[in-house]
């Protein structure tokens, strides 16, 4: 029986601030050949279900959502590996909306080399026509140009590769700005020495001697049941919740970014 896969998703956001989710798919029974060797058909499509107007391939991130919600009550029917099929509408859902947390620009893609295509099937020559398109301005005229030809159905967008260059530049991206005010979790060992916890790791749990390299907690009932849920430490100390006010805090050196729990005194 044939089935479609979807191996992976990214999403495009526009000038306008409109989205597109790109889907990387094909048939479980389709293939094709790369150099030579026959490999499972893969190839990247912006969703756009059957019944929405032609052409309306961008959408806002909620009605994006939407249309995902709505494309995942087929879950019984696609996989996201050979075999291996969604189990739910949720779990459709949630993997697909997940190609949205880091959406990169249309000239973001292009710079990595991943190059976009407007296709549609003709027809009238029965076949599958296609033009690579250069900027955001020339795959919407593109677009609006396939749709108005009463030959062509099918209007989509795709990248013209199986595979995505990686975008390795962040650089634009904002760093996120650590919190000025909110509560830490603190130790005091008996000497009145404080350390304040920064991270808990598979082996040990971080401590840090200077408040701004700590974990800060929005609400002070959050750092208390994160500090009910840490294991139990070996050295002698005291744990407390303490407010944290990055405006009454003075420059200070990290004198001991981390130390575990076993050296803990």
């Amino acid at each position: 029986m044939g089935y479609s896969i979807i191996y992976d998703r990214r999403s495009v956001k526009l000038k306008d601030g409109t989205y597109i989710l790109m889907m990387q798919t094909g048939a479980n029974n389709c293939s094709e050949f790369i150099n030579g060797r026959e490999v499972a058909e893969k190839y990247w499509i912006g969703l756009h279900l059957i019944n929405e107007k032609a052409g309306e391939i961008s959408c806002s991130l909620e009605q994006m959502k939407a249309r995902i919600a709505e494309y995942a009550t087929c879950y019984g029917s696609i996989a996201k590996s050979r075999g291996n099929f969604f189990q739910s509408e949720e779990s459709m859902r949630k993997y697909l909306e997940g190609g949205l947390k880091y959406p990169y620009t249309f000239d973001e893609y292009k710079a990595a080399g991943n190059m976009f295509r407007v296709s549609c099937w003709d027809k009238e020559q029965h076949k599958i026509v296609w033009r690579d398109v250069y900027s955001e301005e020339e795959m919407s005229a593109t677009i609006k140009e396939f749709v108005a030809n009463p030959n062509n159905e099918c209007v989509n967008v795709k990248f013209s590769g199986r595979e995505l260059s990686p975008i390795k530049s962040y650089g634009h991206r904002q760093p996120k700005e650590k919190a000025t005010h909110g509560y830490m979790i603190c130790a005091t060992d008996a000497s009145g020495a404080k350390m304040y916890f920064k991270k808990k790791t598979p082996k040990q749990l971080r401590f840090t001697d200077v408040t701004n390299n700590a974990r800060i907690f929005g609400k002070k009932e959050q750092a208390q049941k994160y500090l009910d849920s840490l294991p139990a430490v070996k050295a002698a100390v005291e744990f407390s919740i303490e407010e944290y006010n990055a405006s009454a805090l003075t420059n200070q050196p990290e004198l001991n970014p981390a130390k575990t729990e076993s050296e803990m005194e």
